[in-house]
């Protein structure tokens, strides 16, 4: 988390809207919180509870993932 903050504020600043940057972060941060939290149930309805925290696993490695490609792509 504290690289995305930190990413922002250097976009944010460097476009004098840190405002409207830092509200996208937290909109885009609570759509996570709702969508993670909607998926997870489904995960559990349809799958086993022994198979969600595994899936759940995936899905974060892959969001790292695309962070780090994101990343790299930025600095260009």
């Amino acid at each position: 988390m504290p690289p995305l903050m930190a990413l922002a504020v250097m976009y944010g600043a460097e476009e004098k809207a840190l405002g409207s940057v830092m509200a996208i972060l937290t909109l885009a941060q609570s759509l996570g919180m709702l969508s993670g939290s909607v998926l997870a149930g489904l995960a559990m309805d349809y799958l086993e509870l022994k198979y969600s925290f595994p899936l759940a696993a995936l899905i974060m490695a892959g969001g790292l993932f695309l962070f780090i490609i994101c990343l790299k792509d930025l600095e260009r």
